[in-house]
């Protein structure tokens, strides 16, 4: 199986922790695209502070990355969001176009501390619900309010708010504890996506295989196409 897309990456260069130059964005994307991912959301952080690059320069990094995979022949298609550090200006920085949904559409990727509170997760992810938006919440995983009462994560989905965890923690690579809690959440049917969060080649590379295999052990092929394809494939379509 192939056509995955991936919405949650840092493959643009020298915008955020991910890759430095434009060779890297090409090799991540490269091997992205060997393990059957056809397109991906570059989702450069956002974080007051730490990393705030403009629009304007990010629209200029996805053309070098659109170039560079036109001259290198990969057929990966690449659209922009950001990966955004919630806190009470977000709403506003949207609002005037200062940070970016997915791919242009009303899904907005936000991630909070691991060690935030369930209250402050949940009341970030309402307002953005309430304002028009169809909030996504990064790598569930690791939130020890999540993981620590499996009813706080419960109720944010029964809200209507999304849920993405990361390929790497349901082939074990974020710890046994992680890789448990994310199988318990599949097994109620509380995961909306899979994604790689590629960060590079050799550091949080964009693997999926492992991680399709157990899946399709445990759950089917037809789960792997809902998290990977279908689910993805409503963000791009704005199918709210």
């Amino acid at each position: 199986m192939n056509g995955f897309i991936d919405i949650h990456s840092h493959i643009l260069p020298g915008v955020d922790d991910g890759p430095k130059g434009i060779e890297g964005s090409v090799a991540i994307i490269r091997a992205a695209y060997a393990e059957g991912i056809t397109h991906m959301i570059a989702t450069p952080h956002y974080r007051q502070g730490q990393y705030g690059r403009s629009v304007e320069e990010l629209m200029e990094a996805l053309g070098q990355v659109v170039e560079a995979l036109r001259e290198a022949d990969i057929p990966v298609t690449v659209s922009l969001g950001n990966e955004i550090y919630y806190s009470g200006s977000v709403l506003e920085k949207l609002e005037v176009e200062r940070l970016l949904t997915l791919g242009g559409s009303r899904y907005v990727l936000i991630e909070f501390s691991p060690g935030e509170e369930y209250r402050q997760i949940k009341g970030g992810l309402h307002a953005l619900l309430l304002a028009g938006y169809r909030p996504v919440l990064a790598h569930a995983e690791r939130y020890s309010c999540l993981r620590n009462d499996i009813r706080n994560l419960r109720e944010l989905v029964r809200m209507g708010f999304c849920i993405q965890i990361n390929a790497s923690s349901i082939s074990g690579g974020g710890g046994l504890f992680k890789q448990l809690f994310v199988n318990r959440l599949m097994r109620e049917d509380l995961v909306h996506y899979v994604a790689t969060d590629a960060h590079g080649i050799e550091s949080r590379p964009p693997k999926l295989d492992r991680c399709i295999r157990k899946i399709e052990k445990k759950y089917g092929e037809d789960y792997v196409r809902t998290l990977l394809i279908d689910n993805p494939g409503k963000i791009l379509e704005d199918d709210l």
